[in-house]
């Protein structure tokens, strides 16, 4: 046999058991930081309790199923949420949303925004709760529903997928090594 195929070989296999060595410890790495997330999760909505009561807030019950129905083409589609906290201060029950993470908790995140809107929506409350327990914070967000004018919205950039390139290059590589290595 050429021991251009047999270098040509070697390269080939010893790249895709690079790639699925990359993959498999990326994978262990995904479910340790999936781990780590749940269980901060579960602290910040344990504490998050604790502030709303400091904030003058009755728990009325936690991880309350709502429902409502949407409207696809006449046809009424129900829907269910699982909301954090149902909450009282002064006879008004309010949602009350527990967010942690390493970033700052905000509304300029627009899965946390569109979450609230969602909530807000569904329970038809005048407003929601969003609470930081670990930094202590109950923030009051209001969503203007009715009548709501919204900036001219600029599109933004797309990312590109970084994998096929690295594809490229990881071939490109093994054709140069069999190009050079098996003369």
């Amino acid at each position: 046999m050429d021991e251009r195929w047999i270098t040509a070989g070697a390269c080939v296999v010893s790249l895709l058991l690079g790639a699925w060595l990359a993959l498999a410890l990326r994978a262990v790495r995904e479910r340790a930081r999936a781990r780590a997330r749940s269980q901060r999760a579960q602290r910040g909505e344990q504490r998050a309790a604790l502030v709303l009561a400091a904030g003058g807030f009755h728990v009325k019950a936690r991880q309350q199923p709502v429902r409502y129905q949407v409207q696809v083409d006449g046809e009424a589609h129900d829907v269910e949420l699982i909301i954090d906290y149902l909450v009282e201060s002064k006879g008004e029950q309010l949602v009350a949303e527990v967010k942690t993470g390493a970033g700052p908790i905000t509304v300029q995140n627009p899965d946390t925004r569109r979450q609230l809107l969602e909530y807000q929506l569904a329970t038809q409350s005048n407003r929601v709760l969003l609470v930081d327990p670990e930094g202590d914070e109950i923030m009051e967000v209001v969503f203007p529903i009715a009548g709501a004018r919204a900036e001219p919205i600029t599109p933004a950039p797309s990312s590109r997928a970084v994998w096929p390139a690295i594809i490229a290059i990881a071939v490109l590589i093994a054709a140069v090594g069999w190009f050079y290595l098996g003369r």
